[in-house]
């Protein structure tokens, strides 16, 4: 494939831009378009957030949960995100009902899935305000919250939080990438940008791309759309 200055450009402009957090509208989608359903909040989607948050002797706040099928055991904070809230919205929210504690998104850390029809946002987030929720606060979002040292024996509804916390504690320490948060830009399906990198023997660092089926014949990263009835693995 002939690759001009312009298209080099123009590709090294498009990676700047998604390995520095910024979004992008979906103008085009290569693949899967015609076996992808619009996404609705809670009928063919689901999306949870969670917070990983530290306090300043690298504790992570935990919740204990009030569900009858997880009763008394540990988690992060967590929930759904309701119809109309933004992913920030919803993660204040679950913090403020499970914790007590009011807070503010530092960066997303983690994006998780089980096929399109559920993803999880994990986020690092700080304490901005309010107070730890006591069992004589307990109600149907949690019994009560604590500070977990990661040393000492909790039991746990689920110990795929443990690597969450692990890169949390990793970003909090020494971040790795730029501050990335969420940004609002309409798309009626879920969609996944792929970049795609092979580096050869000689270090040179390949990145697979597609030219536009249009008249403008402008490279560009790979753009998928999901299909909300496939049935994929579980993926963490």
């Amino acid at each position: 494939m002939e690759v001009t200055a312009k298209d080099r450009l123009q590709v090294e402009e498009q990676v700047e831009q998604m390995l520095s957090g910024l979004g992008s509208e979906v103008s085009l989608c290569d693949l899967g378009l015609e076996l992808s359903k619009p996404a609705t909040l809670r009928k063919n989607v689901t999306y949870i957030v969670c917070a990983v948050v530290f306090n300043d002797q690298e504790e992570v706040l935990m919740v204990q949960e009030a569900k009858h099928d997880c009763y008394k055991q540990w988690y992060l904070p967590a929930g759904r995100v309701e119809v109309g809230e933004s992913l920030e919205e919803a993660l204040r929210r679950e913090v403020r009902e499970e914790a007590g504690f009011d807070c503010q998104p530092i960066t997303l850390l983690l994006i998780q899935e089980q096929g399109p029809q559920w993803i999880r946002f994990i986020f690092l987030a700080r304490i901005t305000g309010g107070s730890i929720k006591t069992l004589k606060a307990a109600d149907q979002e949690s019994l009560q919250a604590s500070w977990w040292d990661r040393q000492s024996s909790l039991p746990l509804r689920g110990r795929d939080i443990l690597r969450l916390i692990e890169y949390g504690l990793k970003y909090h320490r020494n971040p790795w990438h730029p501050i990335t948060l969420p940004l609002d830009i309409s798309c009626r399906h879920i969609v996944q940008r792929l970049l795609l990198v092979f580096v050869g023997a000689e270090k040179h660092i390949w990145i697979l791309l597609i030219r536009a089926p249009c008249w403008t014949r402008r490279l560009r990263l790979m753009m998928r759309a999901s299909d909300q009835d496939a049935s994929w693995p579980r993926r963490w």
